[in-house]
């Protein structure tokens, strides 16, 4: 918190930005009864590389971070006290001192179906239902087309344990995957 006792929140100027901003300040303020305070919360819109360069594409002047590296230093400056980020323009690396702390939770993952328009989606609908939880509303026949019926999650999503079995190979033991690294 800044001194004046007000939470800084750091955000892009972007349609998107703004609307994930104004659900973690909502968040906030119903966790917190004194962040609904008028004035506890300063939203501050922060112009970032990717934002002032519109005449060149993003791959020319530099590709992942555009989105985020004026907002992060901002963040590490003290000039805001969290940032709030579409994760598609996160890099993978972040600077060091700065953490991934938390992240709303998805929207339900529903769009109408285009098999009545175009009949030869049926197929890919039920990939991408199969892969990353997209569900089709009106598709005739949503069901598991890549994974078994009984898998539970989605594999492109990795919202599911990673569990398994060791394997032996070659003599070398090799643990399941949820036993090899640490996943929160």
């Amino acid at each position: 918190m800044s001194e004046a006792g007000k939470l800084r929140i750091g955000t892009r100027g972007s349609p998107l930005a703004r609307a994930q901003t104004r659900e973690v300040q909502e968040r906030l303020m119903r966790a917190h009864p004194g962040l609904a305070e008028p004035g506890a919360i300063e939203i501050r819109v922060i112009r970032t590389s990717g934002d002032k360069v519109t005449d060149r594409a993003l791959a020319e002047i530099g590709g992942k971070g555009l989105f985020t590296k004026e907002i992060e230093d901002a963040l590490i400056a003290g000039q805001i006290d969290l940032a709030v980020h579409s994760m598609k323009d996160v890099a993978t690396w972040l600077p060091p001192g700065l953490a991934i702390a938390c992240h709303l939770p998805r929207e339900d993952p529903r769009v109408p179906t285009l098999t009545s328009l175009w009949p030869g989606a049926a197929w890919m609908e039920r990939e991408t239902y199969d892969m990353f939880g997209v569900i089709f509303d009106g598709h005739p026949g949503l069901t598991r087309i890549l994974m078994p019926d009984d898998w539970e999650g989605f594999p492109q999503r990795k919202d599911y344990p990673l569990g398994g079995v060791p394997v032996e190979y070659k003599g070398a033991e090799i643990p399941p995957p949820d036993e090899r690294r640490v996943y929160r």
